[in-house]
């Protein structure tokens, strides 16, 4: 693999550990304001909310978009 290859995986893992810190912060801080017990909150609050995420990360970007075509794929709306 190339060093521009391994660099931008190493800048997608950071953006992921940022991510990843915001929701635990996130979490924890809705964890104490509900002060509910652990499973209520898990599948009350933490499962809608990763529901929301996992939405949005379904959807591509333009710039991701574009990468693809750029590679010959031709996509189609649904």
């Amino acid at each position: 693999m190339d060093l521009e290859g391994v660099i931008e995986i190493q800048e997608e893992d950071r953006y992921l550990a940022a991510r990843l810190d915001t929701l635990v912060e996130e979490f924890d801080a809705k964890f104490t304001e509900f002060g509910q017990p652990f499973a209520k909150f898990f599948f009350g609050y933490w499962w809608d909310r990763m529901d929301e995420i996992d939405a949005e990360n379904d959807e591509l970007s333009h710039e991701n978009i574009e990468a693809i075509r750029e590679t010959g794929v031709v996509l189609e709306k649904e």
